[in-house]
């Protein structure tokens, strides 16, 4: 169920705005156009150009009112390599960073089937929602 304050159009900053074939200005041309016609969610996460398209939202949203943007990125649950994948609390507090944000609305688990979704990811959620680091969490499973 989506929660009732969530936005009801959103627009993602994905794989094309960590790219040269979309220049960061043009991303924040397209952010500011967006949030002029009405969009207040923006969808991003840090697979996306390893970072860059967060970073790209995170410029254009700069001195934008933050009632203005209910922003979702994400945190991977599995490194598609198979390689180590860092800590919940420290992709968060990477994509703040790049973001430029204190806290964002929500976040999204990135990728994992159902029931690899364990009792401690569960329990990072929670704890970043305590702290008042996100909103909402959940999650964009693979199945």
């Amino acid at each position: 169920m989506i929660p009732p304050d969530w936005p009801k159009l959103g627009l993602g900053i994905s794989g094309p705005h960590a790219t040269r074939f979309v220049s960061e200005k043009d991303t924040v041309r397209l952010v500011h156009a967006a949030i002029e016609m009405g969009v207040t969610l923006f969808d991003t996460g840090p697979m996306y150009g390893a970072g860059e398209a967060e970073r790209r939202l995170g410029a254009a949203l700069k001195g934008v009112p933050r009632d203005k943007a209910f922003v979702v990125t994400k945190v991977r649950t599995f490194m598609p390599d198979g390689s180590f994948c860092p800590p919940f609390a420290a992709q968060l507090r990477e994509s703040l960073m790049r973001l430029g944000l204190r806290e964002v609305d929500a976040v999204l688990l990135h990728g994992p089937r159902i029931e690899d979704v364990s009792h401690g990811w569960r329990g990072d959620v929670r704890g970043a929602k305590v702290s008042g680091v996100i909103r909402y969490g959940g999650v964009c499973a693979r199945d």
